[in-house]
C-alpha cells in the first residue's frame, strides 16, 4: 500500500452545557501527508512513487447516478483489490462515501468539475468561468480537507490549445491556489495525445494529465512510444500523468473480442508508460460499463458503454483480471524449512515492487496471512504477521513453523493490505517422495525370449 497517507486520526468535536451534558457531536477522520513534485516525479512523505489506477463512473443498473453507500462501498473495495492507487474520479463532484474509502485505502484523487468538451468561445465566456469558480469553490469547500486529494482538475477534453483555454486555466488556477493553497492544479486534456506539441496551457499546470487512447481514438497502438518521447521532448520540466487510456467496445465487433482487445491494450500500454520516466501515473478507462447514450455499439442510441473490467453488473471480465496480475505491486517466494522428508516450517520472502517501475511505491502497513494445509485437508498451522514498512526494491522475510508429519502439505501465503484488501501472495505444494511405493509392470521388449 502506498504511503500517500497510511494512518488516518480520529477528532471528535462536542458541543457541552454548563452542567456537561452533550448538545451535539461530531466525528471524523483526518491524515497529514506531504506532496512534491520534483525532477518530474511525484513525492509522497519524500519517497518517489509511481502510480496506477481505473477510474469509476457514478453509475449502475439498480440505482443508475443516485448511488447509495453500499454500492459505492463495494466499488471502492473492487478498487482496492485491483490494486488502485492513483483515480481521477471523472467529471463531476463525489459523495463524501468515495472520498472517506479512498483516506482509508490509501489512494490519491484527482477529483474534476463538470467542465467537459467546451469550445474556446465557451471558454472564453465570462458567464462560465463564474460558475467554474463556483463549483471549484463549492468542492474544494466540502472534500479539500481530505488526505486523498491529489489535486483539482478544471476541465477534461476542452480547447485549451487556445487563448481563451490559457486564460480560463490561468484564472482557474489563481482561484483554487487562493483558496487552497499548496494543492496542485491540472486538468485532462486529449488534443496533447495527438499533437505532442507544447502548449501554454498545459504549461501552466503543476502536471500534465493525457486522455491517450492509443489503438482506438489517439491513433495506432504502435504510436505509444514514438508519441511519449516527443512529449519528452516538449515537456521536459512535466511530469506526465495518463489520465485516461483502454479499449471502447465499439472498435471490436462485440463485447467479446473488444475484452481480449482490451486486456492486450492495456498490457501493451502500460509496458510502454513504464519505460518513461515521467509518467508518473496511469490511469485506465474504465472500472465498469456505464450508461451513455455516446460510443455505443452501432444501431445503439442507448444503453451502455463497453468499456469497463466490470459489465454493468459488476460481473468480472478477462481483463479484470489481466488488469490485477499487471499492478501487484507485491511478489512472495517459500521456502519450506525441512526435517529429514518432513516439512516442519517456511520462509517467505515478501518483494516490494523494483525501483522505478509502473506502479512502484512503499508498502505500508501490510500482513502477511499463512496457512499450512497437510494433504488429508488437516490444518498444521495458520498465523498472521505484521510486515515492516518495503521499500521499492526492499524485501521483508516471516518464519513460520508447526509440528511436523510425513504428509503432503500446501503452504498458502497472502500479503494483505492495511484494510484486508489482497496485495499479492503465492501457493508452495509439497509431495512427500515415496521410493519404490509404485509397482512398475516389466517392459515385455526388455525380457528375455523364451527358446522355443
Amino acid at each position: 500500500m502506498a504511503d500517500r497517507c497510511r494512518k488516518l486520526y480520529r477528532i471528535v468535536a462536542e458541543l457541552r452545557d454548563e452542567k456537561g451534558v452533550v448538545l451535539d457531536r461530531r466525528e471524523d477522520t483526518i491524515g497529514l501527508r506531504k506532496l512534491a513534485l520534483r525532477d518530474r516525479r511525484l513525492y509522497v512523505n519524500d519517497v518517489a512513487v509511481r502510480l496506477t489506477g481505473v477510474t469509476r463512473h457514478e453509475d449502475s443498473p439498480w440505482e443508475g447516478a443516485a448511488e447509495t453507500r453500499g454500492t459505492i462501498l463495494h466499488d471502492m473495495r473492487d478498487l482496492a483489490a485491483l490494486h488502485v492507487t492513483l483515480t481521477r474520479p471523472v467529471h463531476y463532484p463525489q459523495p463524501q462515501s468515495v472520498f472517506d474509502a479512498a483516506d482509508r485505502a490509501g489512494m490519491l484523487l484527482i477529483p474534476e468539475i463538470p467542465i467537459w468538451q467546451m469550445t474556446a468561445a465557451q471558454l472564453g465566456d465570462p458567464r462560465l468561468l463564474v460558475r467554474a469558480k463556483a463549483m471549484m469553490a463549492e468542492m474544494i469547500a466540502e472534500s479539500g480537507n481530505h488526505p486523498s486529494v491529489l489535486a483539482w482538475s478544471v476541465m477534461n477534453e476542452s480547447e485549451a490549445a487556445t487563448p481563451q483555454g490559457l486564460a480560463f486555466v490561468k484564472a482557474m488556477k489563481a482561484h483554487i491556489n487562493a483558496i487552497d493553497p499548496g494543492r496542485f492544479v491540472t486538468f485532462a486534456d486529449s488534443e496533447i495525445a495527438i499533437r505532442p506539441v507544447r502548449v501554454p496551457a498545459l504549461v501552466e499546470a503543476d502536471f500534465v494529465m493525457a486522455n491517450a487512447y492509443f489503438g482506438t481514438w489517439s491513433g495506432a497502438a504502435s504510436g505509444v512510444g514514438p508519441w511519449l518521447d516527443a512529449f519528452g521532448k516538449a515537456y521536459p520540466d512535466r511530469m506526465l500523468v495518463i489520465s485516461e487510456f483502454g479499449w471502447p467496445g465499439p472498435f471490436s465487433k462485440d463485447s467479446a473480442s473488444a475484452d481480449i482487445a482490451r486486456t492486450e491494450n492495456l498490457k501493451d500500454q502500460l509496458a510502454a508508460f513504464a519505460t518513461r520516466p515521467w509518467v508518473g501515473g496511469a490511469i485506465f478507462w474504465s472500472y465498469s460499463d456505464y450508461r451513455s447514450n455516446k460510443n455505443l455499439f452501432a444501431g445503439l442510441a442507448d444503453g451502455y458503454v463497453d468499456h469497463g473490467l466490470v459489465d454493468p453488473d459488476r460481473q468480472r471480465r478477462p481483463s479484470y483480471f489481466a488488469w490485477e496480475a499487471a499492478n501487484r505491486a507485491v511478489s512472495a517466494t517459500v521456502d519450506l524449512t525441512m526435517a529429514g522428508e518432513t516439512p516442519t516450517g517456511f520462509t517467505a520472502t515478501v518483494a516490494g515492487p523494483a525501483k522505478d517501475a509502473l506502479p512502484s511505491y512503499p508498502l505500508i502497513g501490510a500482513r502477511l496471512h499463512w496457512r499450512a494445509m497437510g494433504g488429508d485437508r488437516v490444518l498444521l498451522g495458520e498465523g498472521e504477521e505484521a510486515l515492516p514498512v518495503i521499500a521499492p526494491g526492499g524485501t521483508a522475510k516471516v518464519s513460520a513453523s508447526w509440528a511436523g508429519r510425513l504428509s503432503p502439505v500446501t503452504v498458502t501465503v497472502d500479503i494483505l493490505t492495511a484494510e484486508g484488501a489482497r496485495a499479492g501472495g503465492v501457493v508452495r505444494d509439497y509431495e512427500p517422495f515415496k521410493a519404490g511405493s509404485a509397482a512398475y509392470p516389466p517392459d515385455p521388449a526388455q525380457l528375455p525370449k523364451a527358446p522355443s
